[in-house]
């Protein structure tokens, strides 16, 4: 096992108080390191033991020594540090992956930076080739909007759509407008919104569900292209000392790539995937025929999704956003109920919508799916609504 199999292989089963010493000798040793155990006033600890993929002892370099025989296979760690790996619960790992070779939009704090980081980007790629990426943030300038004609100068030939920090917003260039078939007569699809000038005409502006208009003409990336992106997102993350992700996402891209990567023995890191919530009988079907995973990929959830966002000025309240005359959102229709005797749990993320009493019925409905009590359902950022006022009182679940 080497540090990097050792970091993903369960470095966050760190407790000393709960650590048992093995019986049998250790595998492998790993001595004179200071290792943080996250135990208020436990003694610190300089070594690990481990047996197969699991962390059987924690103690000093004496302690772990004693519990080491003529196999066991010593690694002197040098001093390092060692700690429990961070477990992100809210990932959209595969997206991220792809990020990490796309423009960095993050840190364009003038126009003229923004733009000139995407003129660089665009004449780095072949013509034709999509420009995504960029998690630009419009308030580090300043907070105006970026429009379509700030970077067609400099994208002549590339069709891009470039996202804001928070994903509900993307930015595309004329190119990409025409491609996606978006003009002035195109009206704003159910929870979304077309950004526009006075005169009427699109500015390049998407927002949540509008941006389905052009996502369905970017060219579908293939099973090898998805797959060597998840390799590169998961060698990123162990490096960071992130060795756990919770993929929630509104497809089964992710999901699919995970299990061809762990049916290659691949991952080295941990994931729990969640699936659209539409799909749940497709979810129970897999997992009455497959289970529910094993240590390493594990899956049984499904993810909710109608919500808006503040930074794109689409969730809900009483009052518009200031600069704004309507009060867009997203907005849930039909009923979804997902049986507990099937075996799938759920996650809803922040749940706005335009019509406040539709949204306490379906945000009931899904928290009492399992038969638990709301706060202690999987619900994150979960809104507590007055259908009469039609307000948002936001808390959470416990």
């Amino acid at each position: 096992m080497d540090r990097r199999q050792f970091v993903a292989s369960g470095v966050a089963a760190l407790v000393l108080g709960r650590t048992r010493f093995p019986s049998a000798d250790l595998d492998v040793a790993y001595l004179n390191g200071r290792v943080w155990t996250g135990v208020h006033g436990a003694v610190r600890a300089s070594a690990i033991g481990t047996i197969g993929d699991r962390i059987t002892a924690v103690g000093s370099d004496a302690q772990i020594r004693a519990l080491s025989g003529s196999r066991t296979r010593l690694i002197d760690l040098g001093g390092a540090f060692v700690m429990p790996g961070f477990i992100d619960n809210h990932t959209h790992f595969l997206r991220a992956s792809f990020m990490l070779s796309m423009p960095e939009l993050r840190t364009a704090k003038t126009k003229a930076d923004f733009v000139e980081r995407v003129g660089k980007a665009a004449r780095s790629l072949g013509k034709g080739q999509w420009l995504e990426g960029g998690n630009w943030d419009a308030e580090l300038w300043g907070g105006e909007l970026p429009t379509h004609d700030w970077i067609d100068a400099v994208t002549p030939d590339t069709p891009v759509a470039v996202v804001r920090l928070d994903q509900h917003m993307l930015l595309l260039n004329a190119v990409a407008l025409k491609l996606a078939g978006i003009d002035r007569n195109t009206p704003d699809p159910e929870g979304g919104v077309i950004g526009r000038f006075p005169n009427g005409e699109p500015n390049g502006i998407v927002k949540d569900r509008a941006k389905l208009l052009v996502q369905r003409v970017i060219p579908a990336k293939t099973d090898a292209e998805i797959d060597r992106g998840m390799r590169a997102g998961i060698a990123h993350a162990l490096s960071i000392g992130v060795t756990q992700a919770h993929i929630t996402e509104l497809d089964w891209v992710t999901h699919d790539s995970v299990r061809r990567l762990r049916a290659a023995g691949v991952p080295g890191f941990r994931f729990y995937s969640l699936v659209p919530i539409e799909d749940w009988e497709k979810l129970a079907d897999v997992v009455k025929r497959d289970g529910r995973g094993d240590d390493w990929v594990r899956w049984g959830g499904v993810k909710g999704l109608v919500d808006g966002s503040l930074g794109s000025r689409t969730a809900l309240f009483r009052e518009p956003f200031r600069g704004l005359a309507g009060l867009p959102a997203m907005v849930i229709d039909g009923e979804i109920a997902v049986p507990d005797e099937r075996g799938v749990t759920h996650v809803s993320e922040a749940i706005p919508a335009s019509r406040p009493e539709r949204l306490a019925y379906f945000a009931f409905d899904l928290l009492h799916i399992d038969g638990h009590d709301i706060r202690r359902c999987p619900i994150e950022r979960y809104p507590r609504t007055n259908a009469q006022a039609g307000s948002i009182v936001r808390g959470s679940s416990r």
